[in-house]
């Protein structure tokens, strides 16, 4: 792997971004995993994200190879938890371009967001995931976030971990 960094994501970054989401949900239902669709996270969704800066690449060798949005939690679903962390930021549409699966990218984008939510004064980062999402799961786990509890509202496993 060549030169990396994460950055944040500009309006010219989205026909990129589209791509990357048909490729990564196309790559998941192969797996069985059909938590998204091909109507989201799409173009729509990201440019939403971009507008709020919320939405960050992670670009190696000059090409997006993973993205993902780092939000405030002001979600109705995310009201139905109780959750230990007060101040929290959220991610969500964390995808990593196929081919770079298995490089551990996912990892360094944990770090940012981390990093992001201590730096802006939170204390901790809430995400949630479907129940057949095994490899977001085990990620989860291996960096020590809490199950708190399921999202009837949007069929979600919850879980959260302190900065």
């Amino acid at each position: 792997m060549g030169e990396a960094m994460i950055r944040q994501a500009t309006l010219q970054d989205l026909d990129d971004l589209d791509d990357l989401a048909v490729r990564t949900i196309t790559h998941m239902h192969q797996h069985g995993r059909t938590q998204w669709t091909l109507n989201y996270p799409r173009k729509v969704h990201f440019k939403h994200d971009i507008d709020h800066g919320d939405l960050f690449v992670y670009v190696v060798d000059a090409r997006i190879a993973a993205v993902y949005a780092l939000c405030e939690d002001n979600e109705p679903s995310y009201q139905t938890i109780d959750w230990t962390v007060n101040q929290a930021l959220v991610m969500h549409r964390i995808m990593v371009d196929p081919v770079m699966q298995g490089k551990r990218l996912v990892d360094h984008i944990f770090l940012h967001a981390y990093h992001q939510a201590a730096k802006r004064g939170y204390d901790g980062i809430k995400i949630d995931t479907h129940q057949n999402n095994q490899p977001m799961l085990n990620l989860l786990k291996r960096h020590g976030f809490n199950y708190r509890g399921y999202l009837k509202a949007i069929d979600r496993l919850a879980f959260e971990r302190a900065c």
